[in-house]
């Protein structure tokens, strides 16, 4: 199977496929109306550029449970598109967090 992603010029409305094997990890990031840069050599594509952040829900963690402990902890959350973070514990399933999509990592929750 061939699997496609189909992107959008926004300037002649013009629509774009990419291979999926073009995009690879990048897949996790992608949301529906997301704004990407194609990366084009010599009209073909072959890349895209995410933008720094994106907005994902966090669709499975663990139930925050209060300690005793001082320390900063973190637990494990599994987020739309199957991209997985260590989030605070405060967020719980369901939030919307910004994630950085160079690292992968947790910003903030919006």
């Amino acid at each position: 199977a061939n699997d496609e992603y189909y992107f959008m010029n926004l300037e002649n409305y013009e629509q774009i496929a990419i291979d999926a094997d073009l995009i690879g990890d990048s897949a996790k990031f992608l949301q529906p109306n997301i704004k990407v840069k194609v990366e084009l050599f010599e009209n073909k594509p072959f890349g895209i550029v995410l933008p720094k952040t994106v907005v994902l829900k966090v669709i499975e963690t663990q139930a925050y449970i209060k300690t005793a402990t001082a320390q900063a902890q973190s637990k494990p959350a599994k987020l739309e598109g199957g991209h997985t973070c260590q989030i605070p514990p405060f967020v719980e399933t369901g939030d919307l967090i910004k994630v950085n999509t160079e690292t992968g990592e947790y910003v903030e929750r919006t």
